[in-house]
C-alpha cells in the first residue's frame, strides 16, 4: 500500500501542479518534513514525495496533501482526485482481504520502530501483530 500511496502522491498530487504551488505546498510542509531554507528551495518533486512517504506512512501521505490541498483554492479539485484515488487503492485491499501493511518476522526482529510507527494512517488497531484498516 505505501507503494502505491507514494505513487498517488507523485503522479496525481505533485507532480499536476505548478512551480508556484508546489513552492507553496514545500513552504507549508517544511517545518513537517524538517526542510531548511537551503533544501526546501533545493528539493524537487520526486525529494518531496520521497520525504512524504518516509514522514507519512502509507495513507498518511496521501491525507496530509489532501488536508493541505482543501486549503488552496486552485487545488481543491486535486485535493477530491486525491481522495478519490486513496479510496480506490483501499478498496482495491480490502476487496483481497488484506492488511494493508505486512511486516515479516525477519523485519520485526530487526526494526527499531514499533509496527504503530510503521502502520500510521491506518487508525494503527492491531491483531496478532497485523494492522486492521479501517475505512469509513
Amino acid at each position: 500500500m505505501e507503494t502505491e500511496c507514494k505513487k498517488i502522491v507523485l503522479l496525481k498530487g505533485l507532480e499536476p501542479i505548478s512551480d508556484y504551488h508546489f513552492s507553496m505546498v514545500k513552504s507549508l510542509l517544511a517545518s513537517d518534513l524538517k526542510l531548511t531554507r537551503k533544501t526546501q528551495n533545493e528539493h524537487n518533486k520526486i525529494q518531496i514525495a520521497d520525504l512524504m512517504a518516509e514522514k507519512f506512512p502509507g495513507a498518511a501521505s496521501v491525507d496530509k496533501l489532501i488536508k493541505l490541498y482543501k486549503d488552496i483554492e486552485e487545488l481543491k479539485d486535486r485535493a477530491k482526485t486525491l481522495k478519490n484515488e486513496k479510496l480506490k487503492v483501499i478498496r482495491r485491499w480490502k476487496a483481497r482481504g488484506t492488511t494493508p501493511v505486512k511486516q515479516s518476522k525477519k523485519d520485526k526482529l530487526s526494526s527499531d520502530e514499533s509496527t504503530s510507527t510503521t502502520n500510521k494512517g491506518f487508525g494503527p488497531e492491531l491483531i496478532n501483530d497485523m494492522p486492521i484498516l479501517k475505512v469509513g
